[in-house]
């Protein structure tokens, strides 16, 4: 559980942009900083934000550079960890695989899951706690694995998935949907406006994640309906075309699988990775 480098300045951009109330925020699990008390300052001072160099530096080496002292500079006034056990000193102590208490719900402005839920087995009801989390106008911020981390917990997150969790039927929607490989510098964003009852497809071969942040509209039930999958249900149930034109063209070079064979991942992630123009566009504020 941590915000990377990469994580800081996407959380410092979408602050600033969408003018989130950082006021009252609740981490799922606590969250370690993962870059270098110089990279911090940089991005800081990038965006100018005002700080006192030496206080920081000080209270994040006594906190082992957990993120409270960030968060407390972009404006926290609480924070609250959940986390299911002490080891990391998290002050409520709830397992999200069970329903939380009502008192919590609705109660902060500002969610944070960093690479906390695909360490939850029960999805549908960590995910219900989670969203439960978020008052009316606030914010959730999921930075969640997406592919090739498989056994680094219980499960990885597709486009797809957030599509459709964080939805009106639930009273969310998706203001910034990010896509980046860990190894890479570059960041994606998913062109969400173009997603209608399609795959969001995505081979590579590097850990790569999601970073979502999505805006509490509505107080509505979470996950009052089961979630379907777009393409199967509104268009192969209904009968009607549901591959896409690099599904259908990728089949009729079957002609030729031999040499596919041969590409292999580099011709796959050439159509269904981030160079796919339709879904992914470069994402160029980073340095």
């Amino acid at each position: 559980m941590a915000i990377t480098k990469k994580d800081l300045e996407l959380i410092i951009i979408l602050k600033i942009k969408y003018q989130i109330d950082f006021t009252s925020i609740v981490t799922i699990g606590r969250q370690k900083i993962g870059c270098s008390y110089n990279d911090i300052k940089k991005i800081l001072s990038k965006y100018n934000l005002v700080f006192d160099q030496i206080v920081l530096k000080n209270e994040l080496e006594k906190e082992n550079f957990y993120c409270e002292p960030i968060l407390k500079i972009l404006g926290a006034l609480h924070i609250d960890v959940i986390d299911v056990s002490n080891y990391e000193f998290a002050n409520l102590h709830y397992d999200l695989n069970k329903f939380i208490p009502k008192q919590l719900e609705e109660n902060y402005s500002l969610v944070i899951d960093s690479g906390s839920s695909e360490h939850m087995f029960d999805v549908k009801t960590s995910q219900k706690n989670i969203l439960s989390l978020v008052k009316k106008g606030g914010h959730l911020m999921q930075i969640l694995p997406t592919n090739n981390e498989s056994g680094h917990g219980f499960y990885q997150f597709s486009v797809s998935f957030f599509i459709e969790l964080l939805s009106s039927n639930n009273g969310y929607k998706i203001l910034k949907l990010f896509s980046y490989r860990t190894n890479s510098r570059k960041i994606y964003e998913v062109l969400i406006s173009r997603i209608e009852n399609e795959r969001v497809r995505l081979v590579n071969n590097s850990p790569t994640y999601l970073f979502v942040l999505s805006k509490r509209e509505q107080i509505k039930e979470v996950l009052k309906y089961t979630c379907q999958q777009q393409d199967y249900n509104h268009l192969r149930w209904e009968g009607k075309k549901h591959k896409t034109n690099l599904d259908i063209f990728y089949e009729k070079l079957s002609a030729i699988r031999p040499l596919l064979r041969v590409l292999g991942y580099p011709f796959k992630s050439f159509f269904f990775g981030h160079r796919n123009k339709k879904f992914y566009k470069k994402f160029k504020t980073l340095d």
